[in-house]
């Protein structure tokens, strides 16, 4: 199966660690998976993109992309998922917009926290 994952940072948490683990996970298990950064990994020290190189998840950067919808939206229809997977907001939104406009059937949106929309 084809999975990307959106991240809205790779800055170590408990949610985005989980999320790497299962990234790398699922391409243990023979899944085609990748991940999309539209801001970037994060500068905060233990930044899981090591982790990701490590396994040799392919990772793309958007950050140098003023419009992130429309560069993610791109990306995900040139890698043709049948699942996105958001976490983190504002990625729980744009990134399920982006895979909604890129025609992926099936879109799934992590909020383990909603402190930041409260």
């Amino acid at each position: 199966m084809n999975i990307v994952y959106v991240f809205a940072s790779l800055n170590p948490g408990g949610s985005e660690k989980q999320q790497a683990e299962m990234v790398v996970r699922l391409r243990e298990m023979g899944h085609h998976v990748s991940a999309i950064l539209p801001y970037g990994p994060g500068v905060l020290d233990g930044n899981l993109g090591p982790y990701l190189d490590e396994h040799k998840v392919p990772v793309v950067d958007l950050s140098d992309q003023p419009d992130k919808i429309p560069a993610m939206q791109g990306i995900i229809g040139g890698y043709g998922p049948q699942v996105v997977v958001s976490n983190g907001y504002p990625m729980t939104i744009n990134g399920s917009l982006a895979a909604y406009r890129a025609g992926v059937p099936l879109r799934i949106i992590r909020y383990e926290n909603t402190g930041f929309t409260r």
